[in-house]
Order: structure tokens, then C-alpha cells, then sequence
């Protein structure tokens, strides 16, 4: 049997991070530590995740020692501690837009692109809040046109959620070069 995880989210006391912790409790996400992370500032909050009270620790380079994934709240921090990070084994799932250009991480939409996480070195970048609902509009809309007799290819004006797959280019690393050069 595989252990639980030991879980880090950096930036829990913003608004991203809470909603980690929120998604971790609601998702029943297993771990077997759980340690939050923020700026100095933030350092000694209390916050209450499953029920249990944590302390919020001043995220350094050391605070990822022995963590096996680390969910990433953003910021500037994120260049400085993400590869800190994944050189001490951590996983990171980084949130910010610092390394969504980067051709050597992974830019990952679980419902478009799950496999590139096969590829990661230690960095998994996703892309902000915009294009998972718009995946997941699109296919909708798709899926209501081939249930009515009236099909056509969905175009940006025909189509009711101005978000067709035609129009969302899949964020991989072939196209992620092709938008650099």
C-alpha cells in the first residue's frame, strides 16, 4: 500500500490558498501531513483545515523537506521557491504565471492535456481559472449540437458560449513554442 502524501500549500492565506484548503477538505484529499506556508507576515495564523488547527510556517527553501507535493498559491515566490522546492523531491503545482512559458514544465489542463504530467522535472505549471471552464463549456456546447438535428460547426459567433474547442488551442508544448517565436 502507497502512503498518503505529505502535503504543502504555499500562499495558504490568500485567497488561492484558501481555496486549496477548502478544495483538500471537499475533495477528501488524502495526505498524511499537511503543512501551510506564507510570507513572514503571515507566519503563526492559525488556520483550521478538516478540523484540525495548523499553524501557518514562513515558507523557505527547508520548509519543503520531505514534501511530496506542493500546491502553489503564487506570486513572485514561486520563481525562488518552486525549483528550491522540486530539487528537494517536492512535486510543485504552481498556480502563478511564472513558469506557464517555460518549454521545460509542463503546462497541464487536467481535462485537455492530463498526459504531459508524465514529463514533468519536479515543476507542473497550469494555466490561470479561464481555460479549464471554458473546456468544459465548449464540450457542453458541442455535446448540445449533435443532440439536435440542427449540427454545424461551431464558430466563435454561433457558438452560445463563445468558447469552442476550435478556438481554445490546446496548451501544449508545441504550441506554447509556437506562440514564443
Amino acid at each position: 500500500m502507497t502512503k498518503e502524501p505529505v502535503v504543502a500549500i504555499l500562499g495558504a492565506t490568500g485567497a488561492v490558498g484558501q481555496e486549496f484548503i477548502r478544495l483538500i477538505g471537499e475533495r477528501k484529499f488524502p495526505y498524511s501531513k499537511l503543512k501551510l506556508l506564507a510570507s513572514y507576515r503571515s507566519a503563526g495564523k492559525k488556520l483550521t483545515v478538516n478540523g484540525q488547527e495548523y499553524t501557518v510556517e514562513e515558507a523557505k527553501p527547508e520548509s519543503f523537506d520531505g514534501v511530496d507535493i506542493g500546491l502553489f498559491a503564487g506570486g513572485s515566490i514561486s520563481k525562488e521557491l518552486g525549483p528550491e522546492a522540486a530539487k528537494r523531491g517536492c512535486v510543485v503545482i504552481d498556480n502563478s504565471s511564472t513558469f506557464r512559458m517555460d518549454p521545460d514544465v509542463p503546462l497541464v489542463v487536467p481535462e485537455v492535456n492530463p498526459e504531459d504530467i508524465a514529463w514533468h522535472k519536479g515543476i507542473i505549471a497550469n494555466p490561470n481559472c479561464y481555460p479549464v471552464p471554458a473546456k468544459k463549456v465548449s464540450t457542453n456546447c458541442a455535446m448540445k449540437r449533435k443532440r439536435t438535428s440542427k449540427a454545424k460547426k461551431c464558430s466563435p459567433r454561433s457558438c452560445p458560449a463563445r468558447a469552442c474547442p476550435s478556438i481554445i488551442p490546446s496548451p501544449s508544448t508545441s504550441f506554447r513554442r509556437s506562440i514564443n517565436s
